[in-house]
């Protein structure tokens, strides 16, 4: 399937340490069939992650890292 006609998925999550969302979006993200979709993990905080995503097809930002979010102090 061309990349152009693949599903966009966007998936959001707070961080990936230790928690049930962030276990279940690891999980998402290793079994997705990738051919199918085309998927984008965003990560507001990954500065110490629990959980790793493995799979290279996988787009992910991590926003602390890249200083393109900031919370107000």
């Amino acid at each position: 399937m061309n990349s152009s006609k693949k599903i966009k998925l966007l998936i959001i999550t707070p961080s990936l340490q230790c928690g049930g969302s962030e276990k279940f979006v690891t999980m998402v993200c290793s079994h997705i069939n990738t051919q199918l979709f085309s998927v984008c993990l965003v990560v507001v905080n990954n500065s110490r992650p629990f959980y790793t995503i493995t799979n290279p097809a996988i787009n992910i930002i991590g926003l602390k890292e890249q200083g393109a979010f900031s919370l107000p102090a």
